[in-house]
């Protein structure tokens, strides 16, 4: 794992100019982000996206994808989980609803935009309520939204040792929609790996954010695995298993299942 306190720092100006940039961004996002629960789904989900690469943009985070594959109807995007930022990420590729854990609906402005951009929340303590969050997820894709999730349930700081749980994957059978497998990966201005964006333990998002406008030269990797259909597979748990080795680029391994009340 890289070392988070000697990773590359970017001059002052620029951390200044990244701040600002950001506080810009959110003055204009905030209001618009009122109206998006009044407007078609289409505009709602290009003006998300919008504000997803404006948020990216003022920290200086640069998005690289490879093997992205042209978008057919709505699917499952689930990814490895790195940081808070993943979310922005996948967003600012392309509309979709996020889920996310119930907290970030209690953050000062970004939860605020979560919420009204469509996000659907999950409460990770509570495995009672996973059934109707999975309903939630299937009702979404059912009506043609492309939902990402990230179903390892908690952050590491890079791809390796990602374990995907198979209960969300339950939505895309129930909807009769694809999955499509993500491998995120951040990195350094040398192209090395970065922990700079890892949001791990106990860390608040607010000390997160300092160290990301810190970074110099942070980007993102993202890499789409093969599309995985209903059809193709017999259970969540194959789902699972496959999407997880197409992230970690090998093959095949068994995933534990998460036993919830129903």
């Amino acid at each position: 794992m890289p070392d988070r306190e000697r990773e590359p720092v970017a001059p002052l100006g620029v951390q200044l100019r990244r701040w600002l940039a950001l506080a810009g961004v959110f003055a204009l996002a905030v209001p618009v982000s009122w109206l998006l629960p009044l407007l078609p789904n289409g505009i709602r989900g290009r003006l998300a996206s919008s504000g997803a690469r404006g948020i990216l943009w003022a920290l200086g985070i640069r998005v690289v994808a490879r093997n992205s594959t042209p978008r057919r109807g709505p699917a499952l995007l689930v990814g490895n989980h790195i940081s808070w930022l993943d979310g922005l990420v996948l967003l600012s590729r392309e509309p979709l609803h996020q889920v996310a854990k119930s907290e970030i609906r209690d953050l000062p402005v970004f939860g605020g935009l979560a919420a009204r951009a469509g996000t659907v929340f999950i409460e990770r303590d509570r495995l009672s309520t996973l059934p109707g969050t999975v309903a939630e997820m299937r009702d979404r894709l059912a009506a043609g939204i492309t939902v990402a999730v990230f179903p390892e349930g908690t952050t590491r700081c890079a791809p390796d040792g990602v374990v995907l749980r198979p209960a969300s994957f339950q939505a895309a059978l129930d909807a009769g929609v694809p999955v499509r497998p993500v491998r995120l990966e951040f990195r350094g201005a040398d192209g090395t790996p970065s922990a700079a964006a890892a949001f791990l333990g106990e860390e608040d998002v607010l000390t997160s954010l300092r160290r990301v406008i810190r970074a110099h030269g942070l980007s993102v990797q993202l890499r789409e695995g093969a599309t995985i259909w209903p059809r193709t597979v017999r259970d969540r748990r194959e789902f699972a298993a496959r999407a997880q080795a197409e992230i970690l680029g090998g093959t095949t391994v068994p995933v534990p299942e998460l036993r919830v009340a129903a």
